[in-house]
C-alpha cells in the first residue's frame, strides 16, 4: 500500500519514476491483483499535471501496450493524450500508437 501511495507523491521525479518501475513490475510480479492496480495507478498518471510526469507515463505506457495490447482502458488513455497542451507529450502519444499500430496490424 506505501508503495502504490508513490504514485501520488509531491514529487513529480518520484511519480515519473514510479510509472517506469510500476508498468515493468506489473509485467513480470505474479499477483494478479498488484498488476492490476499499478497498471491503473500508471494510467492515472497520463493525466498528471506535471508535463514531465504524463511524458514518461506515454512512454511507459507505449512500452507496456508494444508487449500486450489487451489493455483497452490503457489504450484509450494514451490516445487521450493527443490532445495534451504541451507538443512533446503530443508527438511521444502519436509516435507510441503509430508504433503500436505497426507492429500490431503488419499488414499496414
Amino acid at each position: 500500500d506505501s508503495w502504490l501511495r508513490r504514485f501520488v507523491d509531491s514529487s513529480a521525479q518520484v511519480r515519473a519514476h514510479m510509472v517506469k518501475v510500476g508498468l515493468k513490475v506489473a509485467t513480470t510480479c505474479g499477483d494478479q491483483i498488484l498488476a492490476q492496480q499499478l497498471r491503473t495507478k500508471a494510467t492515472e498518471r497520463l493525466d498528471d499535471p506535471d508535463h514531465r510526469v504524463r511524458r514518461a507515463a506515454v512512454h511507459a505506457v507505449t512500452d507496456a501496450l508494444h508487449q500486450d495490447l489487451t489493455n483497452d482502458e490503457m489504450c484509450m488513455a494514451l490516445g487521450a493524450r493527443i490532445m495534451d497542451k504541451k507538443p512533446e507529450v503530443r508527438t511521444d502519444a502519436l509516435t507510441g500508437l503509430a508504433a503500436i499500430f505497426a507492429k500490431h496490424h503488419e499488414e499496414y
